[in-house]
């Protein structure tokens, strides 16, 4: 006798809860193949171990068919859908959470085709992972592998607009001792320490040393650049010997105006100059000393300075007169350029034990004055005044 599906689920509804706590088996060899066309409902179940199963003795799969169309099969451990045709729950009807396992390898979610073949979470190229901004009204890219600029494969974070920060402030790093960085490129600025300048391309807190060097023998640091909790500006400072590049040759201090001091360099002069270089500055100093080239020494009457010319080597900070042949008593220097008012001078015979007196002539010419003898050396030492 053939009893049709449809009488059986109804009379199995009717018993209710007893049938329903068991396990009951349609088989299509006594059922003939039964279609179920409608609705097919099943009652509430009270029982704690009652369970409607659907059980495919023999065959490959189960297969849900929705309209003469297969959409999805239960093939072993393996649901599989019809390719992109099936969503996993919508916008108003969604999972609470997703749990995923593997026997062999970590779980994997793979979206789209041509993905990557390992990791985790495997996308296709030009992929990205999104957020919703915190107002709802547009979306924030995450993370993307893409072409920024003609050069692929490149890895963006983050979206334009949008900040990528450390999960703690100050207890990060970007790479690693072993594992740096190749190339840093910054539109704007580095930024360094709590209360940094607000202002230039990298920004340092007040009293940081912020340039600092590896010395050549790698045994310690060598401070170029820094600052002070004074706001004084430090350049090498624990280093004796700084050194600004052999093409320098001027130095602004304040400004690049007339209206600012500067230092610039002339083969091995230096020179006081203007911040525009136009002229030179002036120097202000409790002891001024300018150093220049002695022009010479002369006789001031006959012999004064003895029979044979005396010699002169040196300049105004320091220089050295040599007696003519025969004693003296007055040697005449001459200098390149005049003082203001005289040059003043101090002096000494580093040959014999007398006094030497130094007495200004005009604003070029200065006497040394003492009871040389032949070949004696007086050195003096000359400012102007």
């Amino acid at each position: 006798m053939k009893i049709k599906l449809a009488t059986v689920l109804t009379l199995l509804m009717l018993v209710g809860v007893g049938v329903w706590g068991q396990e009951v088996i349609l088989s299509p060899n006594q059922l003939n193949n039964p279609v179920v066309t409608g609705t097919l409902t099943v009652s509430t179940i009270t029982s704690a171990s009652g369970n409607l199963n659907l059980k495919s003795a023999g065959a490959s799969a189960i297969v849900f068919n929705i309209n003469g169309a297969d959409v999805m099969s239960l093939n072993g451990n393996q649901l599989t859908p019809v390719d992109n045709t099936i969503a996993l729950g919508d916008a108003t009807h969604r999972f609470t959470n997703l749990y995923l396992s593997a026997l062999v390898s970590t779980p994997v979610v793979i979206v789209g085709t041509s993905t990557a073949t390992s990791g985790a979470i495997r996308l296709a190229y030009g992929g990205s992972i999104n957020a919703l901004n915190n107002v709802g009204s547009a979306d924030i890219g995450l993370i993307q592998l893409t072409t920024i600029v003609g050069e692929v494969n490149t890895i963006a974070l983050g979206g334009a607009g949008n900040n990528v920060t450390p999960g703690s402030a100050n207890l990060q790093d970007l790479g690693r001792p072993s594992a740096a960085w190749r190339s840093v490129y910054a539109g704007t600025s580095f930024t360094v320490g709590t209360n940094p300048a607000s202002a230039g391309s990298l920004r340092m807190p007040s009293g940081a040393t912020g340039i600092v060097f590896r010395n050549n023998a790698n045994n310690a640091d060598l401070a170029a650049l820094g600052s002070t909790a004074t706001d004084v500006l430090t350049i090498g400072a624990n280093y004796p010997t700084s050194q600004i590049g052999s093409g320098a040759t001027f130095l602004g201090i304040g400004g690049v105006t007339n209206l600012f001091p500067g230092l610039k360099r002339s083969n091995a002069t230096l020179q006081v100059r203007l911040g525009d270089d136009s002229g030179d500055s002036t120097i202000s100093a409790l002891y001024y000393i300018p150093q220049q080239a002695i022009a010479g020494v002369a006789n001031v009457g006959a012999n004064s300075c003895g029979t044979t010319a005396a010699t002169v080597l040196g300049s105004t900070q320091s220089s050295v007169t040599t007696v003519g042949a025969t004693s003296g008593t007055q040697c005449r220097l001459q200098f390149t350029s005049a003082a203001t008012t005289a040059w003043d001078c101090t002096a000494n015979d580093d040959s014999t034990t007398i006094a030497v007196r130094t007495t200004p002539v005009d604003t070029t010419h200065t006497d040394l004055i003492g009871a040389f003898t032949a070949g004696d050396k007086v050195t003096a030492h000359c400012w102007p005044r």
